[in-house]
């Protein structure tokens, strides 16, 4: 059987550009809705899945800790991040109620209306993702295996399979958090 080579140019997937994701921060903070800004706010933070945003919950914020647990969908691991002091308005005033798919669609379809970003088939909470990934990569420099561990992702084919959970690496989070593209888009709660 012949093997498949995964890219590590992520480019080539279906995302959002960085300059779409700041206009989509600026609809979203001007909004005045806590939900929606809470959604990009972790959306643009962190790049979770769609179902990974949804399965979060009050229990899963630490304000002490200022963390914020993510259950992987993939393997049902938890991710556990700092939470940088420009969202830490929104994360910790609301209160994570249940949410469907079909209203966090309509959050993400909402903003980017306002905002003038097209929303073409899949791209979704998903190319937020993969945009925050080339952003990392292309514009703030990091290097894939740090890329990976910050988004969960498993780089590295079979080896990383076997990985077990996701530690917490706050050293990681903040050499990540100190260069994230999008945090300071965060500044100043509106």
């Amino acid at each position: 059987m012949p093997r498949v080579r995964v890219s590590t140019d992520f480019t080539d997937r279906v995302h959002f550009s960085a300059d779409e994701i700041i206009e989509l921060i600026e609809v979203a903070r001007a909004s005045g809705d806590i939900q929606t800004q809470v959604v990009f706010a972790i959306s643009t933070m962190y790049g979770p899945r769609a179902g990974e945003i949804i399965a979060i919950r009050k229990a899963d914020i630490h304000p002490k800790r200022q963390t914020i647990i993510i259950h992987t969908e993939k393997e049902g691991f938890k991710r556990e991040h700092l939470i940088p002091t420009q969202i830490q308005p929104y994360i910790f005033q609301y209160g994570y109620p249940i949410i469907s798919q079909n209203t966090l669609s309509t959050i993400l379809h909402n903003v980017a209306s306002v905002a003038g970003v097209s929303t073409v088939p899949r791209k979704s909470y998903h190319a937020i993702r993969h945009g925050l990934v080339n952003a990392l990569k292309y514009e703030s420099g990091f290097a894939n295996d740090k890329i990976s561990q910050f988004t969960g992702w498993r780089e590295g084919g079979m080896t990383m399979s076997y990985a077990r959970p996701f530690p917490f690496m706050p050293e990681l989070d903040n050499e990540i958090l100190a260069n994230h593209p999008f945090v300071k888009y965060w500044e100043g709660k509106k």
